[in-house]
Order: structure tokens, then sequence, then C-alpha cells
């Protein structure tokens, strides 16, 4: 009896070292959607670059990632009002995460070639719909926006010029129109002429 006990208590400890949760990730959700475009009001899956989302675990700040990437996936292309959501992942199997729980933190990590940078945005696991996995397994957890105002509205991704663009303003400012065309205002961005300045594009000389 003593030794089926120790067994037993083995086959435990094995089972809780190696314990597997799994979660879900879509920006649309259970509590409501959060659509993703650039930064001038087009949807993330029409951006000239592919945009691809990539989740990870949170470090100690919930904000930033950690270690190597659990699943990726993209924005959707069509038809255009579906491009401000992703392509689900319906399960995504993480390491050490306990069945039942959700204290565990996420974070999407949105990047692109026309991005100014990497884009973190902050994931809980829904309470309601806590990770999955278990004997019998349990559906997959619901990864939420740790920030709840993300809900309902759209989150704007900072990009960059094309540099053509910026070569085409440089042209136009050398020859002495600086900021003005045909007597005219010209509203560039205001972002632009620092990013085509430090590409060596020279801005009003």
């Amino acid at each position: 009896m003593k030794k089926l006990l120790v067994t037993l208590a083995a086959v435990l400890v094995s089972a809780s070292a190696f314990a597997q949760g799994s979660v879900s990730f879509s920006n649309r959700t259970s509590g409501g959607d959060w659509k993703v475009a650039l930064d001038n009001g087009t949807a993330a899956g029409l951006s000239p670059s592919p945009i691809s989302v990539n989740i990870f675990l949170a470090d100690a700040s919930g904000t930033a990632p950690t270690g190597a990437s659990l699943a990726s996936t993209t924005f959707r292309t069509s038809p255009a009002a579906a491009a401000f959501f992703v392509n689900p992942i319906d399960e995504i199997d993480v390491a050490n995460l306990a069945p039942g729980t959700s204290s565990q933190k996420f974070v999407a990590q949105i990047t692109g070639a026309n991005l100014k940078g990497p884009v973190n945005v902050g994931l809980i696991i829904n309470p309601g719909a806590p990770a999955g996995g278990g004997t019998p397994p349990a559906p997959p957890g619901e990864l939420l926006p740790a920030d709840a105002t993300l809900i309902g509205s759209t989150l704007a991704l900072p990009t960059v010029p094309d540099l053509r663009i910026c070569t085409r303003i440089s042209q136009l400012l050398q020859q002495n129109f600086c900021w003005r065309l045909e007597g005219r205002a010209v509203h560039w961005p205001s972002s632009w002429p620092e990013y085509c300045s430090d590409r060596g594009e020279h801005i009003c000389g």
C-alpha cells in the first residue's frame, strides 16, 4: 500500500510538472471587438506591407514579451470590413500553464515593415473562460486586452511614410516651395520632416 501511494504521488508530481494549458486569440471577443488599423484609418489587413501578430508570454510588467513566440497570425484581407480583424488562433498550447487558471499574462506583438516599430498589446485570460486543457480537456481560454478600454475601439498603428514620398517632398522643397505649393499651404503629417531628415532627406534646406 505504501509503495502504491509513493508511485501515485510521483505520477501526480510528474503530471503537475508537465502541465500544459491552452488559450485562444482573436480581436473579436466575447466582451466585444477591438479593431486594428493604420494611423491613417486603413484596416490592418489592407496595409501595403503585411502585418503580423505574435503571441508571447508577458514579462513581470505584463506589457513586454518574453521568450519565444507561442503562435502567430495575420489579418484578414477581405471583405474590407473584416480586414480590421486577425485570422483567429483557435488553440495555443502553453507549457506550465495550469488548466482552469487565469493569472498568466500574455502580449500580442504587432509588427510590419511600414510600422515605426513593434506595437505591444498586453493580454489577460478571461476569468470566465480560463485556460483550457486538463482531463477531460476543457476548451482553450480566451485572451482579452488587459486594457479594457480597447474593447469597442480601434488600435491605431503608427506608420512611416514611403521613402518615395520623402524624396518627392525634398525635391519640392529644394525648388523653394518649402511647405507651400503654388501659394497654397501644404499640410504634411507632422512626423514626416523628422522621419525624412533621419534618412538623409534635407527638408527646407
